[in-house]
Protein backbone atom coordinates (compact mmCIF):
# COMPACT_ATOMS: atom_id res chain seq x y z
CA UNK A 1 0.00 0.00 0.00
CA UNK A 2 1.38 3.38 -0.97
CA UNK A 3 1.74 5.62 2.06
CA UNK A 4 1.70 9.39 2.29
CA UNK A 5 4.29 11.19 4.36
CA UNK A 6 2.62 12.65 7.45
CA UNK A 7 4.26 15.88 8.58
CA UNK A 8 4.06 14.89 12.25
CA UNK A 9 6.24 11.89 11.56
CA UNK A 10 8.93 13.57 9.62
CA UNK A 11 9.85 13.85 13.24
CA UNK A 12 10.54 17.30 14.73
CA UNK A 13 13.63 17.57 16.89
CA UNK A 14 15.28 20.36 18.80
CA UNK A 15 17.36 21.36 15.80
CA UNK A 16 16.16 20.03 12.49
CA UNK A 17 14.50 16.86 11.28
CA UNK A 18 15.38 13.19 11.71
CA UNK A 19 16.45 11.41 8.55
CA UNK A 20 17.17 7.69 8.85
CA UNK A 21 18.58 6.11 5.74
CA UNK A 22 17.79 2.42 6.17
CA UNK A 23 15.89 0.12 8.49
CA UNK A 24 18.92 -1.67 9.84
CA UNK A 25 20.60 -0.44 13.03
CA UNK A 26 24.03 0.08 11.54
CA UNK A 27 22.51 2.61 9.14
CA UNK A 28 20.61 4.67 11.71
CA UNK A 29 21.64 8.32 11.61
CA UNK A 30 23.52 8.93 14.85
CA UNK A 31 23.66 12.71 14.44
CA UNK A 32 20.05 13.38 15.43
CA UNK A 33 18.85 15.12 18.57
CA UNK A 34 16.13 13.84 20.89
CA UNK A 35 12.84 13.43 18.99
CA UNK A 36 9.34 13.99 20.29
CA UNK A 37 7.17 12.31 21.55
CA UNK A 38 9.79 9.75 22.58
CA UNK A 39 11.71 12.21 24.76
CA UNK A 40 8.64 13.24 26.73
CA UNK A 41 7.55 9.64 27.26
CA UNK A 42 11.07 8.59 28.24
CA UNK A 43 11.31 11.39 30.79
CA UNK A 44 7.92 10.48 32.22
CA UNK A 45 8.70 6.78 32.60
CA UNK A 46 12.40 7.01 33.44
CA UNK A 47 13.65 5.08 30.43
CA UNK A 48 15.83 6.01 27.49
CA UNK A 49 14.43 7.69 24.38
CA UNK A 50 16.87 5.86 22.11
CA UNK A 51 15.58 2.50 23.33
CA UNK A 52 11.97 3.62 22.82
CA UNK A 53 12.76 4.87 19.35
CA UNK A 54 14.63 1.67 18.56
CA UNK A 55 11.52 -0.28 19.58
CA UNK A 56 9.40 1.93 17.33
CA UNK A 57 11.70 1.29 14.37
CA UNK A 58 11.57 -2.43 15.00
CA UNK A 59 7.81 -2.48 15.43
CA UNK A 60 6.35 -0.15 12.81
CA UNK A 61 9.06 1.07 10.47
CA UNK A 62 8.09 1.88 6.92
CA UNK A 63 10.35 2.81 4.04
CA UNK A 64 9.65 6.16 2.41
CA UNK A 65 11.38 7.63 -0.60
CA UNK A 66 14.34 8.93 1.39
CA UNK A 67 13.80 7.91 5.01
CA UNK A 68 12.79 5.00 7.17
CA UNK A 69 10.68 5.87 10.16
CA UNK A 70 8.01 4.46 12.47
CA UNK A 71 4.50 4.67 11.04
CA UNK A 72 1.62 5.70 13.36
CA UNK A 73 -1.20 3.90 11.57
CA UNK A 74 0.35 0.43 11.58
CA UNK A 75 -1.98 -2.42 12.56
CA UNK A 76 -0.87 -6.02 12.92
CA UNK A 77 -3.22 -8.94 13.50
CA UNK A 78 -3.50 -12.58 12.42
CA UNK A 79 -4.51 -11.12 9.05
CA UNK A 80 -1.02 -9.64 8.76
CA UNK A 81 0.57 -6.19 9.07
CA UNK A 82 -1.17 -3.28 7.40
CA UNK A 83 0.00 0.32 7.02
CA UNK A 84 -2.92 2.70 6.69
CA UNK A 85 -2.73 6.19 5.23
CA UNK A 86 -4.94 7.74 7.91
CA UNK A 87 -5.79 7.34 11.56
CA UNK A 88 -9.47 6.97 10.65
CA UNK A 89 -8.76 4.06 8.31
CA UNK A 90 -6.68 2.31 10.96
CA UNK A 91 -9.41 2.85 13.55
CA UNK A 92 -12.09 1.44 11.25
CA UNK A 93 -9.99 -1.66 10.59
CA UNK A 94 -9.29 -2.26 14.28
CA UNK A 95 -12.92 -1.83 15.24
CA UNK A 96 -13.93 -4.30 12.53
CA UNK A 97 -11.43 -6.83 13.87
CA UNK A 98 -12.80 -6.38 17.38
CA UNK A 99 -16.40 -6.80 16.20
CA UNK A 100 -15.31 -10.05 14.58
CA UNK A 101 -13.97 -11.30 17.90
CA UNK A 102 -10.28 -10.62 17.30
CA UNK A 103 -8.30 -9.33 20.28
CA UNK A 104 -4.73 -10.10 19.23
CA UNK A 105 -4.14 -6.75 17.54
CA UNK A 106 -0.95 -4.67 17.67
CA UNK A 107 -1.63 -0.97 17.32
CA UNK A 108 0.31 2.11 16.24
CA UNK A 109 3.88 3.32 16.45
CA UNK A 110 4.86 1.00 19.28
CA UNK A 111 2.56 -1.89 18.28
CA UNK A 112 0.75 -1.97 21.61
CA UNK A 113 -1.20 -5.22 21.91
CA UNK A 114 -4.93 -4.64 22.36
CA UNK A 115 -5.54 -7.88 24.27
CA UNK A 116 -2.89 -7.26 26.91
CA UNK A 117 -2.75 -3.48 27.11
CA UNK A 118 -6.10 -2.13 25.95
CA UNK A 119 -7.01 -1.54 29.60
CA UNK A 120 -4.27 1.09 29.78
CA UNK A 121 -6.38 3.34 27.56
CA UNK A 122 -9.78 2.25 28.94
CA UNK A 123 -10.34 0.09 25.86
CA UNK A 124 -10.58 3.14 23.60
CA UNK A 125 -9.21 2.40 20.12
CA UNK A 126 -8.84 6.05 19.19
CA UNK A 127 -6.87 6.71 22.36
CA UNK A 128 -4.40 3.95 21.57
CA UNK A 129 -4.00 5.30 18.03
CA UNK A 130 -3.01 8.70 19.39
CA UNK A 131 0.74 8.76 18.67
CA UNK A 132 1.72 10.52 21.89
CA UNK A 133 -0.42 8.23 24.04
CA UNK A 134 0.79 5.15 22.18
CA UNK A 135 4.42 5.99 22.91
CA UNK A 136 3.60 6.85 26.53
CA UNK A 137 1.96 3.45 27.06
CA UNK A 138 5.05 1.79 25.59
CA UNK A 139 7.38 3.78 27.85
CA UNK A 140 5.37 2.86 30.93
CA UNK A 141 5.36 -0.80 29.96
CA UNK A 142 9.11 -0.77 29.27
CA UNK A 143 9.66 0.78 32.72
CA UNK A 144 7.63 -2.08 34.20
CA UNK A 145 9.71 -4.71 32.44
CA UNK A 146 12.86 -2.93 33.63
CA UNK A 147 11.65 -3.23 37.21
CA UNK A 148 10.63 -6.87 36.71
CA UNK A 149 14.10 -7.73 35.40
CA UNK A 150 15.98 -5.74 38.06
CA UNK A 151 17.27 -3.29 35.49
CA UNK A 152 18.45 -5.87 32.95
CA UNK A 153 17.96 -3.75 29.83
CA UNK A 154 18.45 -6.52 27.30
CA UNK A 155 15.99 -8.79 29.06
CA UNK A 156 13.50 -5.95 29.59
CA UNK A 157 13.52 -4.96 25.92
CA UNK A 158 13.10 -8.58 24.91
CA UNK A 159 10.17 -8.92 27.29
CA UNK A 160 8.52 -5.91 25.69
CA UNK A 161 8.17 -8.11 22.64
CA UNK A 162 7.86 -11.65 23.98
CA UNK A 163 8.95 -13.48 27.12
CA UNK A 164 10.14 -16.55 25.26
CA UNK A 165 13.96 -16.33 25.02
CA UNK A 166 14.05 -17.53 21.42
CA UNK A 167 12.01 -14.52 20.34
CA UNK A 168 13.08 -12.01 23.00
CA UNK A 169 16.81 -12.34 22.37
CA UNK A 170 17.04 -11.44 18.67
CA UNK A 171 14.48 -8.66 19.15
CA UNK A 172 16.44 -7.07 22.00
CA UNK A 173 19.70 -7.32 20.05
CA UNK A 174 18.21 -5.44 17.09
CA UNK A 175 16.64 -2.72 19.24
CA UNK A 176 19.71 -2.17 21.39
CA UNK A 177 22.00 -1.98 18.37
CA UNK A 178 19.74 0.72 16.93
CA UNK A 179 19.68 2.51 20.29
CA UNK A 180 23.46 2.36 20.53
CA UNK A 181 23.85 4.07 17.17
CA UNK A 182 21.26 6.70 18.07
CA UNK A 183 22.77 7.37 21.49
CA UNK A 184 25.61 9.59 20.36
CA UNK A 185 26.30 10.95 23.86
CA UNK A 186 26.31 7.63 25.67
CA UNK A 187 23.80 8.93 28.22
CA UNK A 188 21.46 5.97 27.89
CA UNK A 189 23.83 3.05 28.16
CA UNK A 190 21.85 1.42 30.97
CA UNK A 191 18.41 2.36 29.69
CA UNK A 192 17.99 5.27 32.05
CA UNK A 193 19.54 8.72 32.19
CA UNK A 194 16.89 10.82 30.42
CA UNK A 195 15.65 13.77 32.47
CA UNK A 196 13.45 16.67 31.52
CA UNK A 197 16.46 19.00 31.66
CA UNK A 198 18.10 16.90 28.92
CA UNK A 199 15.88 18.50 26.33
Amino acid sequence: MKRKLASFFVIPVLQGVIFICLAWPQSVDATIDVPQPWARAAAHAGVCWTVLYGIALRESRTQGVTITRPWPWTVNSPEGAQYFETRAAAKNHIEKLIRNGQKNIDVGLMQINWRYHGHRVDWLVDELLDPTRNVMVAAEYLAETMRETDGDLEKAVGWYHNRRPARAGPYASWVLEAAKVLDKNGSCENGYGITRSSF
